[in-house]
């Protein structure tokens, strides 16, 4: 996905959402500049996804059409696939790294705990991996000795 495809994406939804009810508003609605928002609108205008009615002679309404809700759901699904590759590819490098931890670490019989620092979307990612690899182990009977636990802080 590209920032272009997302802010496309973001504009048709406030639109449909009747949340465009002027330039300026959709420009901080999807935090970009003023000038952009015009060019966006523009875009989706000449392609027909928005149509441009005059409501008063210095105000203008924005109404999605057919066309722009068709587009609309297929850049949600393109963006709900790419969300989920990027968390598998995330969940694989993180227990990867989780699994080589466990491997090596010095004492048997006690337990590996892990600390997050920050918040974001890897460190959730990484909360929830540990999450379901403890659950699986414990589904299977391994030992508490050799769980690994999250701890988010």
């Amino acid at each position: 996905m590209t920032g272009h495809t997302d802010y496309l994406r973001i504009l048709l939804e406030e639109i449909e959402a009747g949340n465009g009810r002027s330039q300026r508003s959709l420009a901080k609605q999807l935090g970009i500049a003023l000038g952009l928002t015009n060019l966006l609108l523009k875009q989706v205008i000449r392609r027909g996804w928005i149509r441009m009615v005059q409501v008063k002679p210095n105000r203008v309404a924005y109404l999605i059409t057919p066309a722009g809700m068709a587009e609309k759901a297929q850049m949600s699904r393109d963006y709900l696939v790419h969300s989920a590759r990027y968390y598998a590819s995330a969940r694989d490098r993180l227990l990867e790294v989780f699994n080589a931890v466990s491997r090596e670490w010095p004492a048997p019989g006690q337990t590996c705990r892990v600390a997050f620092y920050g918040a974001g979307e890897i460190a959730e990612i990484g909360y929830v991996c540990l999450r379901w690899r403890w659950t699986r182990r414990a589904w299977r009977g391994a030992s508490t000795a050799t769980r690994v636990s999250g701890a988010a802080t």
